[in-house]
This record gives C-alpha cells, structure tokens and sequence, in this order.
C-alpha cells in the first residue's frame, strides 16, 4: 500500500516505519515529542517544513528537530523511506 506507513520496528527504546511514498503526504507529528529520522532507501523525495524544502535522494538522510510538528513528504518519481524516533 503506498503512502501508507508500516511500522517495521517497535521496542521500548524506538521505532521504525516503513513509507512507500508515490505522491504528496502530509505527516503530523504533535503528539511526538521526539526527534524524527528519514532515511531514503530508494528513489528521492522533498521534504517542506513550511520556511524552506529540502530534496532527500537515496542513501541519504534527514534529522527533523522535535519541534516541528507538521511537514510534508513530495516525490514526482516515486520514494521508499525509513521513518525512526523515540518512542
């Protein structure tokens, strides 16, 4: 299912899921008061935090500080990626 998060991982110390993303998806994190880590395992996405965008191409990685509560995942060509925080 794309666009749709797996979870792949989840201990008592975090969690991973897994995104196969197609298209735009808006992701809200405000009740995680954690740190969150994208990973791209294939293809390339943008990631828009509102002030500025950044592209995220395969084998590459992004740290979103905890206090952003809200960003949006783009991808014209199609992305697979990893999703960790603390849980």
């Amino acid at each position: 299912v794309f666009n749709k998060l797996t979870e792949a991982v989840s201990c008592e110390y975090f969690k991973t899921n897994f995104l196969p993303l197609t298209s735009t998806l808006e992701r809200s994190y405000g009740a995680l008061d954690s740190f969150k880590i994208l990973i791209c395992v294939e293809g390339n996405f943008t990631i828009d935090i509102g002030l500025s965008q950044l592209e995220i191409n395969v084998g590459e990685c992004t740290l979103i500080p905890a206090s952003i509560d809200r960003v949006t995942l783009k991808t014209e060509s199609g992305a697979k990626i990893l999703e960790t925080y603390i849980d």
